[in-house]
């Protein structure tokens, strides 16, 4: 396998994406290396690049798009059984990056990212659509149900099947989302529906009202009417009883509005996703706590167990992200110009498509007592199915006793173990009984006996005998 990959990232901030190359990451703790392939630009990485948000200046280079998908290609030696089991090689998950690991965004060809924050793909849905929910669904999903995270917390209304939910009157509540027709608004509204809400009010433009209702709004009130017209009809609906906002856009003094809207005989709650000017008297007066959410995984971690337990579930069921336009590859001009969009207040969501025209890529790990006979073998393999397959030997076991450490010690679990003719009969059974307990997905390949290292002729006979292998299991 090579050591090195194509990134973009950023090495300056304020200015372009670089293109450049990065070693491979390995995985640690309970990683996963992922093979990238589709990442979501979104406005938040425009901030990053060019006003160095999260003191993100100070860990330079930084590779950014935190949405995420790719393929499982290896494990961390160290990462859990459960893990291991529920995202096997191959499969494909969608997942939110590591905001704080500089090098963890999808604008590169391998990554490794925490799967605990992850979930597959459904088979009904592709690799570039499911790029678009990780950050704003869960930023959505935390915003309403979560009550960790400090000052960074979410509404706190209890999602059903977890702590609270049985006393909760799920049907007797009103939840305000300004904003509706963000992308954070509408994973909003449809989460609100998934949950049961009784009524779901939001505001968005005239042209949205159709889309707003049919995702679960009850009620879309016109963003343009005036403040005090439009506090005017939300109480004629809610009677002045509103206990639940979340804003979505509102910046500076325009937060305000969310806490006119709150009111009646219960404790407001108010949570905005962007930083904002509300008096500090008028939350006291009016009994409201005002919060302003940060959507990461691990800041929420009960809230993220339950998104990531169901999202992919619901992806595969209609939940929408929102629309985008595809770019094939890392191309770094176009990925420049998405962010100077959004810095110039453009919208278009762009999503990187990669797709690897490489060789099927096999890891081979050995089993004999002549190590050299046999990586000439493997060697003169290499170069016969070049076209077809990388073949990467990784590992040699001169004997029986080293293979289970070996087999699972290894970063990318092998595909094929070759056990050479030199092995007895009793050992080879023993060594088979290890390779489908511990790996029960790799190939085995038992030499014959009559094939023998040491004769030349024989020797041609074990390259065409392995070749015929590889070609037929793979």
């Amino acid at each position: 396998m090579a050591t090195t990959q194509t990134a973009l990232a950023l090495t300056t901030i304020a200015a372009p994406l670089t293109k450049i190359e990065l070693p491979i990451p390995t995985p640690k703790g309970n990683e996963v290396l992922l093979r990238v392939t589709a990442a979501a630009i979104a406005p938040f990485d425009q901030k990053l690049r060019d006003y160095g948000l999260f003191n993100i200046g100070s860990r330079l280079p930084a590779v950014l798009a935190l949405d995420l998908v790719g393929v499982v290609e290896g494990y961390s030696s160290t990462i859990s059984n459960e893990l291991k089991t529920k995202f096997p090689t191959g499969t494909h998950i969608f997942v939110q990056a590591n905001l704080f690991n500089p090098l963890g965004g999808g604008l590169q060809q391998y990554t490794t990212v925490d799967p605990t924050f992850a979930a597959a793909v459904p088979k009904s849905v592709s690799d570039v659509a499911a790029a678009s929910f990780p950050i704003n669904a869960f930023t959505s999903f935390a915003s309403l149900f979560s009550d960790e995270g400090g000052e960074h917390r979410g509404l706190g209304i209890p999602f059903p099947g977890t702590p609270g939910a049985e006393e909760f009157d799920y049907k007797g509540t009103t939840v305000m989302i300004l904003g509706g027709g963000t992308r954070c608004g509408k994973l909003a509204i449809q989460f609100a529906k998934i949950a049961g809400i009784g009524r779901v009010l939001t505001t968005a433009g005239k042209g949205s009202k159709g889309e707003l209702e049919r995702l679960g709004a009850s009620v879309v009130f016109d963003r343009g009417l005036e403040e005090g017209k439009l506090v005017e009809e939300v109480r004629k609906v809610t009677g002045g009883e509103l206990a639940y906002v979340y804003d979505t856009m509102s910046t500076g003094k325009d937060q305000e509005l969310g806490v006119k809207l709150l009111g009646g005989k219960k404790k407001g709650f108010f949570v905005t996703l962007l930083e904002g000017e509300v008096d500090e008297g008028v939350l006291k007066e009016k009994d409201v706590e005002k919060w302003q959410m940060t959507g990461v995984s691990g800041m929420h971690p009960s809230a993220a167990a339950v998104m990531w337990g169901n999202i992919g579930e619901w992806v595969g069921s209609g939940l929408e992200g929102g629309g985008f336009k595809v770019v094939e590859g890392l191309d770094l001009e176009k990925a420049n110009a998405t962010m100077d969009a959004y810095r110039d207040g453009g919208f278009e969501r762009i999503e990187i498509h990669q797709d690897f025209k490489m060789a099927t890529q096999i890891h081979i790990v050995t089993v004999g007592k002549d190590k050299q006979k046999e990586k000439d073998v493997l060697t003169r393999l290499t170069k016969d199915v070049e076209k077809q397959y990388t073949l990467v030997h990784v590992a040699h076991c001169e004997s029986l006793n080293v293979v289970k450490h070996v087999l699972t010690s290894l970063i990318v679990p092998p595909k094929l173990l070759i056990c050479s003719p030199n092995i007895f009969d009793e050992e080879q059974e023993e060594i088979r009984e290890i390779a489908n307990r511990v790996l029960p997905d790799m190939k085995l390949v038992m030499v014959p006996n009559d094939l023998d290292l040491k004769d030349k002729e024989k020797s041609q006979g074990l390259l065409e005998y392995l070749k015929e292998q590889v070609e037929s299991r793979f």
